[in-house]
């Protein structure tokens, strides 16, 4: 299926004007669509979700879908602007599902773009990360009241540092490609690491 037809399995209005690869992210492949609604320009990011990442896309929306709910309430009450302060996914026209699913099995997500917004890869200005730090304390606000109990683990043992340390010590004592001559000294900077690196895991089990 095309872009356009992945587009019209979504319940988004308006023309169909073009769409342009985003090169942002290391997951997920994504597209910024653009439109036409009662004359004036919208633009959308169509995603297809990594399953070889995401192995139960359908939990992983289930979690956003329950995430920016509670959000999109406290925005409202905070009187901000859910057009700028919380995501919106759109919903499939024939399941009302939060996402698609194309001919091949793979599923995809559609949400509103946020205009003159920006991604950064990096970034050295300190005003810009301050920013970023306002916008993620304001969005942890926003979390006041909800249910994490309620959410699906999207990827098991994703930040449990004690497993990938297990994984890392067994991965040299193989040495599978003779690679590990090669990295000691990365392999010796992680391991003075290790303790505190599992700290907090060590207090959540």
């Amino acid at each position: 299926m095309t872009v356009r037809e992945i587009c019209e399995l979504f319940n988004i209005g308006g023309k169909y004007v073009g769409c342009e690869e985003v090169s942002t992210g290391n997951i997920n492949c994504t597209y910024k669509v653009n439109y036409i609604r009662d004359g004036v320009d919208k633009s959308y990011i169509l995603q297809r979700i990594n399953k070889l990442v995401f192995k139960e896309p359908e939990k992983v929306m289930d979690n956003i879908v329950r995430v920016t709910h509670h959000v999109r309430m406290n925005v409202i009450k905070k009187g901000l602007s859910t057009k700028k302060f919380v995501l919106r996914a759109f919903l499939s026209k024939e399941t009302e599902q939060p996402f698609v699913i194309d001919e091949v099995g793979d599923y995809w997500r559609c949400y509103r773009f946020i205009k003159n917004s920006h991604t950064y890869d990096t970034c050295d200005d300190l005003g810009i990360i301050e920013r970023a730090g306002t916008a993620f304390g304001r969005f942890q606000n926003c979390l006041e009241g909800f249910d994490a109990e309620s959410l699906f683990i999207s990827i098991p043992d994703f930040h449990n540092t004690k497993k990938r340390y297990e994984a890392l010590h067994k991965a040299e004592a193989e040495d599978v490609k003779g690679r590990v001559k090669k990295v000691r000294a990365e392999l010796d900077e992680l391991y003075k690491m290790e303790g505190l690196a599992c700290e907090l895991q060590r207090l959540l089990d």
